[in-house]
C-alpha cells in the first residue's frame, strides 16, 4: 500500500509470525517535477520572446533614425541634383529646397506635438503602424512623381509619418517588457546607430533617385522588422484593443 504523494515517507512493520515484510511508503515528486519543468520552460520561453522585441525594436530604431536624419540633412542635395539631371526641368532652387527642409521639420514638430495627445488614447502599435504607411506613401510620391510638388507633398507626409515612429516603439519596448537600465542604455545606442545609415545613404548622394531609392528601401526593411516583431509576440497583444481601457 502507497500513501498519497502530499504525505511524508512512512514505515509500516509486521510481526515476523505474520509472514508480512515491512515495506516503505515513497511520496511522488512527479507532480512537482512537472510543475517545475514547465515554469522553466515557459520562463525561458518569455526570456526568448523579451530578447527577440528588444533586438527587433533596436533594428527598427536604428533604420527610421537613419531615414530620419538623411531626409533632412540630403534634402537639399537631392533637389540639386535633380535639377541638375533634368537640366532644370525639375524647377526646385536651392532656396526653395530650403524652405521644402524647414517644412519638413515644421510638420515634423506639429506631428509630434499631436502624437504625444494621441499616444494617451491609442496603443503604440496602431501609431506605428499607421507612421510606416505614411512614410512609404511619401518617398513614394517624390519617386514616382518627381517633380516640385510632389516634393513639397512628400516633404510633409515624411515629416509626419516620422514623428511618432521612435517615440511610438520605445513606449511599446516598455509595455511589453519594462526599461531597465541596461535596456535603456541599448536603446540609445540602436538609435544612434542612424548616423551609420545616414553614413551609407550619403555614398549615394551622385544620384539623386538612389538616395530617395535607398531611403524607401530603408523604410521598408524597418517596417519588415517591425512586422516580425509584431508576430513573434502575437498581433493581437499589440492591437487589440486599439484604444488603452
Amino acid at each position: 500500500l502507497i500513501d498519497a504523494p502530499s504525505k511524508p515517507c512512512e514505515i509500516h512493520e509486521e510481526s515476523a509470525e505474520s509472514g508480512s515484510a515491512d515495506f516503505v511508503a515513497l511520496p511522488s515528486d512527479d507532480g512537482a517535477a512537472s510543475e517545475n519543468f514547465i515554469r522553466g520552460d515557459l520562463g525561458s520561453s518569455r526570456d526568448r520572446e523579451k530578447k527577440m522585441v528588444l533586438v527587433f525594436t533596436l533594428l527598427f530604431l536604428g533604420l527610421v533614425a537613419g531615414a530620419e536624419i538623411s531626409f533632412g540633412a540630403f534634402l537639399v542635395t537631392y533637389a540639386q541634383g535633380m535639377s541638375t539631371a533634368t537640366s532644370g526641368a525639375f524647377g526646385v532652387s536651392e532656396s526653395e529646397a530650403d524652405s521644402i527642409t524647414s517644412s519638413f521639420w515644421a510638420v515634423f514638430t506639429l506631428s509630434r506635438i499631436f502624437g504625444a495627445k494621441v499616444s494617451a488614447r491609442v496603443r503604440p502599435a496602431p501609431i506605428l503602424a499607421a507612421s510606416l504607411v505614411l512614410l512609404v506613401i511619401a518617398l513614394a510620391i517624390i519617386l514616382i512623381l518627381p517633380s516640385r510638388p510632389s516634393l513639397w507633398i512628400g516633404a510633409a507626409i515624411f515629416g509626419a509619418g516620422m514623428s511618432s515612429c521612435v517615440a511610438a516603439s520605445i513606449s511599446q519596448l516598455v509595455m511589453h517588457q519594462g526599461l531597465s537600465g541596461r535596456t535603456g542604455g541599448l536603446v540609445s545606442a540602436g538609435a544612434g546607430s542612424g548616423t551609420l545609415v545616414q553614413l551609407g545613404v550619403s555614398q549615394l548622394l551622385g544620384n539623386p533617385r538612389a538616395t530617395m531609392g535607398a531611403l524607401l528601401g530603408i523604410v521598408s526593411l524597418s517596417a519588415v522588422f517591425m512586422a516580425m516583431l509584431w508576430n513573434s509576440v502575437g498581433w493581437s497583444y499589440f492591437f487589440v484593443p486599439v484604444l488603452f481601457p
